[in-house]
């Protein structure tokens, strides 16, 4: 929820357009877009099959937990990669 959050946070300011100086570092665009992959893979792989959500709070997990992290991981690879990411950035 945490990653979730931030990433939201993130993008309405930058649709503000005031984006954070910090955001334009080499490297954070790539941790936040990791972390929320992340997240993304132990939900559909771990908690999915334990996770018995109903009604609302169904409506709004999946989407939180499936489709968020596969648009900014398409947002990253269309828009976001402006520089070659370094292995060291992800962590």
């Amino acid at each position: 929820m945490l990653t979730n959050s931030l990433l939201a946070i993130i993008h309405f300011l930058v649709f503000l357009g005031k984006i954070p100086n910090w955001f334009g570092k080499r490297g954070i665009r790539t941790a936040l877009i990791t972390s929320i992959v992340i997240v993304g893979l132990v939900y559909q792989f771990v908690l999915y099959a334990t996770c018995c959500p109903e009604g609302w709070v169904c409506a709004a997990d999946e989407p939180l937990h499936s489709a968020i992290p596969l648009i900014a991981l398409i947002y990253w690879l269309l828009e976001g990669r402006k520089e070659r990411p370094q292995y060291r950035d992800i962590g």
